[in-house]
């Protein structure tokens, strides 16, 4: 199993974050110098996926720190990576007919390397932790003024 990237909830997630900035897919489109917005509200729709670069450009541009994407990102493989650092290496599978006496218990195997798994699953929490840091820190040191 390996940590992929959900489209359609990146779609909501860009459509969200452009609803509070005011921002149109046109608007997306000629920031990025497209020739039509169809590859736009193909992200929006959850039909495809920016390219590394786009992301990086729509985040400068709807002023999302980059920060906050990476922390997402880690955030997410770190739960596919707890999901697989948690299984056992050999576990016993369902009986799904209990009419035979002579059923043979079936086992399911990992085909990953487990101790490879928890370091990364490790590092990934490092990285966390010190973007977290590094978030409180800011936060800690910069004066925000808030209307109420």
């Amino acid at each position: 199993m390996f940590p992929t990237i959900n489209k359609k909830e990146t779609g909501v997630n860009l459509r969200r974050i452009m609803d509070m900035r005011g921002v149109k897919p046109k608007d997306i489109q000629e920031y990025l110098g497209f020739g039509c917005v169809q590859s736009v509200y193909r992200w929006l729709d959850g039909v495809s996926m920016p390219t590394v670069d786009n992301l990086y450009a729509i985040s400068k541009m709807l002023q999302v720190p980059s920060i906050l994407i990476k922390m997402a990102q880690l955030n997410r493989r770190k739960t596919v990576l707890d999901v697989m650092r948690k299984r056992l290496p050999k576990s016993r599978e369902e009986q799904r007919s209990y009419m035979s006496r002579n059923s043979v218990p079936e086992y399911r195997y990992i085909n990953y390397d487990l101790e490879l798994v928890k370091n990364e699953y490790e590092l990934v929490s490092k990285s966390i932790m010190e973007m977290q840091m590094a978030l409180d820190k800011y936060n800690q040191t910069v004066q925000f003024e808030v209307d109420i």
